[in-house]
């Protein structure tokens, strides 16, 4: 039986993955590693915090996803003693709020403790363990104007907060190899239903709200479908390989759009017949959410290479097909 420890497993994220690996079967995936009869799911939760619980989501449909046993929660990895197949980490406080001293240490030792936990734990109780998959994500890049960067583009921004986190984050995982091989995911926007950025981006354009800044600034995304079926293939071509090693795949569509395109994708799908109100400028943004405005007006033109390197096939690449299958 395999067995997965997901930290940050009642995310966004965590939860859509969670519940593919448990629905998938082998006829779907037939090279892969897990199927639906042969795994069990440990989530890894702080003890002071409920599971999340988003709007949306009823009790019921959740009890279905967290109280069958499976996930089994735990809330020590000192509780965790059994060997452990793949561990994937997701956990981190979210970093949609205003960048304050205060915050900003909280987001950072969210990850950074977390990790090092995970790996101080692999190094002393797991020698068998496959495959870490960690996350990270593409404000990796920090601001990078109408450049084209992939996996292989170094950035050390230390002005660029995202950066200086997920270069931090992706260091203290790879200190678990080469006690396993490990896999870092640079994860772009995530769009989805029940959470995530695009319920935000909703709310605003039904306003009349437009892009940030100059809207030509690029920004890369991905559905939530693709992110989900992307970790799995990581899984599948990381456990299929004798080959110890250490990756980074970037999870993004292949085709980036710059703001002003998404705001058009939005209104086109949610049908707004009035024309847009306001476009905030940048120094505007600036005033009204701090640093953390730099999310937005950032421009990023990320190409995922090793996914498609390795074969990897999007099911929603295009902007206007993935927002039109999540708002319908």
């Amino acid at each position: 039986m395999n067995k997965i420890l997901i930290t940050g497993g009642s995310g966004f994220v965590g939860r859509a993955l969670t519940q593919e690996i448990l629905n998938k079967s082998q006829q779907v995936y037939n090279s892969s590693n897990i199927n639906n009869s042969n795994v069990e799911i440990f989530w890894l939760k702080s003890s002071s915090k409920p599971i999340h619980n988003p709007k949306g989501i009823s009790p019921q449909r959740l009890d279905t996803i967290i109280h069958k046993n499976n996930p089994k929660i735990i809330t020590d990895l000192s509780n965790l003693s059994q060997p452990i197949d793949i561990v994937i980490n997701l956990a981190g406080e979210t970093i949609a709020q205003r960048w304050t001293k205060r915050s900003k240490k909280r987001i950072l030792e969210s990850r950074i403790s977390t990790t090092a936990n995970i790996v101080n734990w692999i190094k002393s109780t797991q020698p068998n363990l496959k495959l870490l998959i960690s996350a990270s994500a593409s404000g990796y890049y920090s601001d990078r104007g109408e450049e084209s960067i992939d996996e292989s583009s170094i950035v050390e921004d230390d002005s660029c907060f995202t950066n200086v986190i997920c270069r931090q984050w992706e260091n203290e995982a790879f200190q678990a190899y080469p006690n396993t091989k490990v896999a870092i995911i640079r994860l772009g926007v995530v769009l989805g239903k029940n959470g995530g950025a695009l319920q935000k981006l909703i709310s605003t354009t039904r306003i009349g709200a437009g892009y940030i800044g100059s809207g030509q600034q690029w920004n890369n995304w991905i559905h939530i479908e693709d992110a989900v079926k992307s970790i799995l293939f990581i899984i599948d071509k990381s456990i299929s390989s004798d080959k110890l090693d250490k990756s980074i795949w970037n999870l993004n569509s292949p085709n980036n759009v710059r703001a002003y395109q998404m705001t058009k994708s939005l209104r086109t799908a949610l049908k707004c017949k009035f024309p847009i109100q306001t476009n905030m400028p940048k120094w505007a943004a600036n005033i009204l959410l701090g640093e953390m405005s730099s999310l937005m007006t950032n421009s990023t033109n990320i190409y995922p290479r090793k996914l498609i390197d390795e074969g990897f096939i999007f099911k929603f690449a295009n902007i206007d097909d993935a927002i039109a299958h999540l708002v319908k």
